[in-house]
């Protein structure tokens, strides 16, 4: 029984990946979460990249790293774990990456559409990252707090505090230690280690708020969706906090030019 959350809420949230995009010709039932995700990441990829630099990477280069962005915190933990890594059973991952990619990489036309639509409506931009926050955060308390009691049956408050961290901000991690984002990949130490980012932080407070709240609730369901919430919560409050700081900065460089 749901003590905090709406019942209906809490269904939807677990329900949310079952939300499909279909009777596409040639393209099978696409997972409407996935598409979103694989559209945020390959355009902050790709505007990373900056117009300079995306003719001098390779088409695989660049898929490689989208993929890395889609996939590393979970996998990261999988292999931490000793298990196998999901992504490598899910077609419709790699389906929803390669045609996001495709189309944001073939043409300056797509990335600049999107560029300006998360511009010009940042309620949009805001939006599509706090329905993937939902998703991504459920899958940081379910598979990567509640993974490790399931998958060595031992409730370790550090091994769950950890996965989960790393089930958030892993790609981050894997795309700063290798310079992903440069034509040239280079070993380097990660930012994370000298000051962490937003999302390392999003991803631990996340996590020790499930902690802290799941040893309440007896509804795990319930539970989940929580963490989810507060997951989602703190990255569109992240994005509105940078977008208010970039606004503020504008004016003060247009004084200076002047």
């Amino acid at each position: 029984m749901s003590i905090l959350l709406h019942p209906s809420l809490v269904e939807n949230i677990q329900h949310l990946s079952d939300v499909r995009i279909d009777n596409v010709p040639a393209i099978p039932a696409l997972p409407l979460i996935e598409i979103l995700k694989a559209l945020l990441n390959v355009h902050a990829y790709r505007s990373a990249l900056g117009e300079l630099h995306v003719k001098r990477i390779t088409w695989l280069q660049g898929f490689f790293v989208c993929i890395v962005l889609g996939s590393a915190g979970s996998c990261t933990v999988a292999l931490i774990r000793g298990e196998p890594l999901g992504v490598i059973y899910k077609d419709e991952f790699w389906i929803s990456y390669g045609i996001v990619y495709w189309l944001m990489f073939s043409n300056n036309f797509m990335h600049s559409l999107i560029h300006r639509l998360f511009s010009t409506f940042p309620v949009v931009h805001r939006l599509c990252i706090g329905l993937s926050g939902i998703n991504r955060g459920y899958s940081l308390v379910k598979y990567g707090i509640d993974g490790v009691t399931k998958s060595a049956g031992i409730d370790t408050i550090i091994g769950r505090l950890l996965c989960g961290t790393i089930v958030g901000c892993g790609a981050g991690f894997w795309f700063e230690l290798f310079s992903l984002g440069q034509p040239e990949w280079e070993l380097i130490t990660p930012k994370l280690f000298l000051s962490p980012s937003a999302n390392v932080k999003i991803s631990f407070w996340t996590s020790v708020a499930y902690l802290t709240f799941s040893s309440y609730l007896n509804n795990d369901d319930e539970a989940h969706a929580m963490g989810s919430l507060t997951f989602a919560l703190l990255l569109v409050l992240n994005h509105y906090h940078i977008s208010n700081k970039c606004r503020d900065a504008q004016p003060v460089k247009e004084t200076k030019a002047d």
